[in-house]
């Protein structure tokens, strides 16, 4: 882990959240999987990207290729089925009324992302966009692709917008995609994640459940 002498210094006026498997306790694109009927491989390279052993863009193509021609109405079954993480909601609804902002960012997919951070009343999203036609999943993407260094750079974006140092910044996550993310900002939390960035994190959470974190923060 990094240096952690200076975390509770600071005020911190900032937090973004991966989502999948951090701010919901499901990865959106595996139920996207079992939904096309690659349940079984579309896990184990999710895995694998959640590891950091492949990379995740590749990664990110090859699922969204295996779901060419997926209905949407199974999207919508399965934003259905999405669960919070437990003290999710607590957490959220914390964190805005001390003032916080908060930022809500995804290598899945806005479909997913966008009705959930309305719902909390989260102010910024970024997520990757599937290309739809006749109703259908084509098995591409439209740019950009949120990978770790877009993630990265969306904290850094929402924190200049508003004015914010980055060592008043917080990220959490749980995968390999959210490492330049956790270290660019002021502190980085790992949830409930791999080892690989628990090494490169402020602080590791390995309980699921969000309501720690305000504890973290000082609330």
């Amino acid at each position: 882990m990094k240096n952690t002498t200076s975390i509770a210094s600071h005020s911190h006026e900032l937090v973004v959240m991966d989502m999948d498997s951090t701010l919901i306790s499901q990865e959106a694109i595996d139920l996207l999987g079992h939904a096309a009927g690659c349940g079984d491989e579309m896990r184990k390279i999710t895995a694998e990207a959640m590891a950091g052993d492949i990379q995740f863009e590749e990664a990110l193509k090859q699922r969204v290729k295996m779901l060419t021609g997926l209905l949407v109405e199974s999207l919508e079954k399965i934003r259905r089925q999405l669960t919070l993480t437990p003290g999710a909601y607590t957490f959220i609804k914390t964190i805005k009324s001390l003032g916080y902002h908060t930022g809500l960012v995804s290598g899945g997919f806005d479909f997913f992302v966008e009705p959930l951070a309305a719902e909390l009343g989260i102010e910024h999203t970024f997520a990757n966009r599937l290309e739809i036609k006749d109703d259908k999943l084509t098995g591409g993407l439209h740019p950009p692709i949120v990978d770790r260094a877009a993630k990265a750079q969306f904290l850094i974006d929402i924190a200049d917008q508003h004015n914010i140092p980055l060592e008043r910044t917080v990220a959490i996550g749980d995968g390999a995609n959210d490492a330049d993310m956790l270290s660019v900002a002021g502190l980085g939390i790992a949830f409930c994640a791999h080892s690989s960035l628990q090494e490169i994190a402020d602080i590791a959470i390995n309980i699921s459940d969000l309501e720690p974190v305000l504890s973290i923060l000082g609330h």
